[in-house]
């Protein structure tokens, strides 16, 4: 069931919780400019994803418009870095993919980060360092059986082809 977000407080709560959540602030201006562009258009379906009505009244990404904004040059300024460390959620947006991760990996969205905001890069550069680094410490990347190789797929090949490698790879996965 859609409900929306009434008043001109709440909307400014939502869009804050929802910029905060990437590891951003809204200057004065952008909160301004963003509460008076979705009062009374914000969204939520009952669960945590938010939305909006656009001009013809349908749902659209609330995520992917914010996006699209902190993209724009004009409008990048509704944003600044709020000095702690990015928290990337799963998603398919520019503020929510991090092209320095193994997920995201690309090499052109690092290099245009690095050139139009390059705070903004080393920030996700750091985070994506230390998510890797977590990584290790899960196992052996090449094992399926271990979590950080965890492969469903290669576990079953080895079990039907080799038994006896899988049950030593699992051991393997099982002691570290």
């Amino acid at each position: 069931m859609t409900q929306v977000i009434a008043g001109r407080a709440n909307t400014t709560t939502v869009l804050r919780d929802i910029i905060d959540r990437h590891g951003l602030k809204l200057t004065a201006e952008g909160e301004d400019a963003l509460v008076e562009h979705f009062a009374d258009r914000l969204v939520t379906g009952g669960g945590h994803a938010i939305k909006y009505l656009d001009q013809d009244g349908s749902e659209a990404d609330l995520t992917a418009y914010l996006a699209e904004l902190y993209r724009q040059p004009e409008t990048k300024r509704f944003f600044t870095p709020s000095g702690r460390p990015i928290r990337l959620p799963q998603g398919a947006s520019l503020l929510t993919q991090n092209p320095f991760s193994k997920r995201h990996w690309n090499v052109t969205k690092q290099m245009l980060l690095q050139r139009d905001d390059p705070q903004y890069a080393q920030q996700l550069e750091r985070y994506a360092a230390g998510e890797r680094s977590a990584r290790r410490d899960d196992g052996d990347p090449t094992n399926p059986f271990s979590r950080a190789g965890f492969n469903l797929t290669q576990q079953m090949l080895l079990e039907k082809n080799d038994p006896d490698r899988a049950e030593m790879l699992r051991r393997s996965a099982e002691g570290a």
